[in-house]
């Protein structure tokens, strides 16, 4: 309906007011304020939504999101004073996009409104990369467009380059990152905004490691029989899984055999080693890329 003769729409700091003349039996029924526009909220902001409503007590209000209802939770929070009726929802997330409406009614009728809302997303995309090879980061972007879209690398902006080359058409955009080397990893952000608002998502960079080792020597004692390796770890800092074995079955920390690794060196010593003690030993190294390992020939003298 429009403001006439019989219904005047009034709107004061963001409330929308509806004045019904001269009421009669005919004016009885359901009334809707229904609230849209173009824009809509970024990810992880609180958003509130508010009701002014009037009539004769007891009012009972009621919330719905698509036509179900909701009820307070962590993430929502409902209150009604004073004639006001508010609904908070934080921290908002792309899922609560949607039509919201808001009922009141007493006894003699009830009068719903609704708004729209559109929560505006990014998606991020953290990988590992293998140094050498080329990556891809991408971000895919809700909200409505057009959006103005930036890289970022450790907060310093990226352009295309030699090395970077950077697209965004409609709702995607990427940077790809060529011949990736030590340099490239750290922090790398996509921020994208609209008339709206703005969101920034956030994606590390890593470079996943080689696994070297070095050939151990055996250092032959009358009663201690200790075993070196050293293995060196490059391009990043995964995480480690080493083993030492003896005639392929793994040996543990016990009163016979002292385990350690301290500084990207193992050692395993062998308490009054005797003559038994001798066979083939094995270090062995990997993480999640590959993995390596050295043996050797051990005597051991009577």
């Amino acid at each position: 309906m429009f403001s006439s003769k019989k219904y005047a729409i009034s709107t004061k700091e963001s409330v929308f007011t509806l004045n019904v003349t001269n009421c009669d039996v005919s004016d009885v029924g359901d009334y809707q304020c229904i609230i849209s526009n173009e824009g809509g909220i970024t990810e992880k902001d609180p958003v509130t939504l508010e009701c002014t409503v009037a009539g004769t007590p007891e009012l009972r209000v009621r919330w719905y999101k698509d036509g179900k209802q909701l009820l307070p939770s962590r993430y929502y929070t409902m209150s009604f004073e004073n004639n006001v009726a508010s609904f908070r929802i934080e921290p908002v997330s792309k899922e609560d996009s949607g039509t919201y409406s808001f009922k009141v009614e007493n006894n003699f009728g009830s009068s719903t409104c609704e708004a729209v809302l559109t929560v505006l997303g990014l998606k991020p995309s953290p990988v590992d990369i293998v140094k050498g090879s080329e990556v891809s980061l991408e971000c895919e972007i809700s909200g409505t467009p057009p959006f103005d879209v930036a890289w970022f690398k450790d907060r310093r902006q990226i352009r295309s380059s030699k090395k970077y080359k950077v697209t965004a058409k409609n709702y995607h955009t990427s940077v790809r990152i060529l011949s990736v080397e030590a340099a490239d990893i750290g922090e790398y952000q996509c921020k994208a905004q609209n008339d709206v608002g703005s969101d920034t998502c956030v994606c590390t960079v890593k470079l996943k490691g080689k696994v070297l080792v070095h050939v151990f020597s055996a250092v032959l004692q009358r009663y201690c029989l200790a075993l070196l390796c050293g293995n060196t770890v490059i391009a990043g800092t995964p995480q480690l899984s080493t083993g030492w074995f003896k005639d392929g079955k793994e040996l543990t920390s016990s009163q016979k055999y002292k385990i350690t690794f301290l500084n990207n060196v193992s050692i395993l010593k062998i308490m009054d080693a005797e003559k038994e003690d001798g066979g083939l030993y094995t270090f062995a190294v990997q993480n999640d890329v590959g993995k390596s390992s050295c043996t050797a020939s051990v005597d051991v003298l009577g």
